[in-house]
């Protein structure tokens, strides 16, 4: 099979999206499109509308193959490391081709690639950030763009993260179709995220939403506002301010995001605000950007125990080689590749019958010898897995358990007992589409 890996958070699935994903199909005449997606928290450091298994429905039943999940630890971060978390997934599975939207002309884009893997980019990053400037502004500079769109940004970083792996796919760049990344204008059936996810705030929201988004999307959107609320960062206002003020400055400093003196000017912002979006604001300049900060939040709320969290090895084996022990399965479906005629059946109890799921059995034989492919989260925790694991299991035990984490803070918010329980993640069976 031929895989096209998508690199996505979906907060929420929109034409965008969509459009994206029948444009990979078409142009490369690819078996199967595979989707990796940030879990419950994204990468601007903030809880997604709905949680990751809604989030992954929504593109299964709108034309993805598969949805694995993007590691927390590599989701809530910085467009270099969530870009390097997406390629070393991209590896794990062997995508033969990696598609990405960008808001630029392709030419321009190589041409700012290759300016983020010079020797003079490191040194004009180094220099801007000591100058005060944010990571993002220097970022731009540096490779001689000031005004660079974000999608531009993660694919200057996707390109060089592969390139700095050895991995060579054939990188398949569309144009963005429609409003732009963070724009509150409309263009047509296009809107960005930002501004579906002002619409749902909305009484109104359904009518205002539908043009936007696919039938299906609609459909999970209103499945989920029946029996929840569209989660925002305020939610976790009252849980962040008990966290951050009972545990010390230099504990948060300590955090990723926390250097630098961030870290206690968080804590100064708690001491005096209340609200998620206050301590945003109290602590952004033009040097920590809004983003950070509220990374910094996340990493706060969603940290685990001290023996669950990487020690200096295991960091740098995360954030300068890429390591992704373990591919986690969201979902598959069975309705969008050519699986259907290939014979591959797996069983589907939902279905009650046998369904073919090729992109299941074609996704762990990539897999084989790079990393575990995990449908059940318990069983790879256990002991027996876990020995099969070698040298990556502590890693990988900790990766999931940051996971498990992330998504027990989501869900300590949400008011379904099913979906608000903090082993969810144990429990939930990955989704068959039919």
């Amino acid at each position: 099979m031929k895989i096209a890996a998508v690199i996505s958070e979906f907060d929420p699935f929109h034409n965008g999206h969509k459009y994206l994903i029948e444009e990979t199909r078409r142009r490369t005449g690819c078996d199967g499109v595979v989707c990796i997606m940030s879990g419950s928290f994204t990468q601007r450091g903030k809880p997604a509308v709905c949680d990751k298994w809604a989030r992954a429905e929504m593109a299964l039943r709108a034309g993805a193959d598969a949805v694995i999940e993007l590691p927390f630890w590599y989701a809530v971060s910085s467009a270099q490391f969530f870009a390097l978390g997406g390629i070393t997934a991209c590896m794990a599975i062997g995508a033969d081709v990696l598609s990405f939207g960008i808001e630029s002309d392709e030419d321009s884009v190589r041409e700012f690639a290759k300016r983020r893997v010079s020797e003079e980019y490191g040194k004009e990053l180094v220099s801007g950030i000591r100058a005060g400037s944010s990571y993002a502004s220097s970022a731009g500079t540096a490779i001689g763009e000031k005004r660079l769109k974000p999608n531009d940004i993660l694919a200057c970083e996707y390109i060089a993260a592969a390139g700095a792996a050895g991995y060579s796919p054939q990188f398949l760049m569309i144009k963005r179709a429609g409003a732009g990344h963070g724009s509150k204008e409309t263009d047509g059936g296009f809107a960005s995220a930002s501004q579906i996810r002002s619409m749902l705030l909305d009484e109104n929201w359904q009518g205002l939403v539908r043009p936007f988004v696919p039938e299906s999307t609609l459909e999970i959107l209103a499945r989920w506002r029946s029996e929840e609320r569209f989660i925002t960062a305020d939610a976790f206002s009252a849980a962040l301010c008990v966290k951050i003020r009972t545990i010390s400055p230099e504990r948060i400093a300590s955090l990723p995001f926390g250097g630098g003196g961030v870290g206690q000017l968080l804590y100064n912002a708690v001491m005096r605000h209340n609200s998620w979006d206050n301590i945003v604001s109290a602590c952004t300049s033009s040097r920590y950007t809004s983003s950070r900060i509220s990374r910094l939040m996340v990493r706060a709320l969603a940290e685990g125990k001290k023996a669950d969290m990487p020690d200096s090895g295991e960091k740098e084996l995360l954030y300068f080689k890429g390591s992704i022990p373990y591919v986690r399965v969201l979902g598959v479906s069975s309705k969008n590749s050519t699986d259907r005629e290939k014979g591959d059946a797996a069983e589907s109890e939902e279905a009650g019958g046998n369904v073919s799921f090729g992109i299941l059995s074609e996704l762990a034989s990539r897999c084989r010898g790079k990393a575990v492919p995990v449908t059940a989260p318990y069983d790879y925790l256990s002991k027996n897995i876990a020995e099969k694991c070698g040298s990556a299991s502590e890693i990988g035990r900790k990766m999931l358990l940051a996971d498990i984490t992330a998504q027990a803070v989501y869900g300590s918010v949400l008011s379904d007992e099913r979906r608000s329980a903090a082993d969810r993640d144990l429990t939930e069976q990955f989704l068959r589409i039919v």
